[in-house]
């Protein structure tokens, strides 16, 4: 699991996006195993790639059909990407289908859905590359 962002929320907690290196980089939320978001403490930082189990939130609605469930305390850190965005460029593209991964097909995203989230994508990579500048 590559970690690709981390954002704070309230209560002390964060939002922390990944992508699945073992399965073509389907995208994911990153949850406690209570389907509350991680800690601001959390181990997970962007940029690193973690060996962990999860498995898909039950209940998941849209926006967010990409919630797993991860016990941090079972992930293990392998390594940190120095030149996050060159990797995510050589590897992602913006999402066009009307699907999610494989693990949510049933559920079916509408074309604002879709627009929502290629300028997600977008704007994340925009960041990156200025950041690596």
């Amino acid at each position: 699991m590559l970690i690709v962002s981390k954002t704070r929320m309230r209560d002390d907690h964060v939002c922390v996006g990944g992508h699945d290196l073992d399965e073509k980089m389907c995208s994911v939320r990153l949850l406690q195993p209570d389907g509350n978001n991680m800690p601001a403490s959390t181990r997970f930082e962007i940029g690193h790639v973690w060996d962990l189990d999860y498995q898909p939130a039950p209940n998941v609605r849209p926006p967010h059909l990409e919630d797993v469930l991860v016990d941090p305390n079972g992930a293990r850190h392998i390594e940190t990407i120095q030149s996050l965005g060159a990797f995510l460029r050589e590897r992602v593209s913006i999402w066009t289908e009307t699907r999610a991964c494989a693990r949510t097909s049933r559920y079916r995203a509408n074309r604002s859905q879709r627009e929502l989230l290629c300028a997600v994508v977008v704007r994340a990579n925009v960041s990156l590359m200025k950041t690596e500048q």
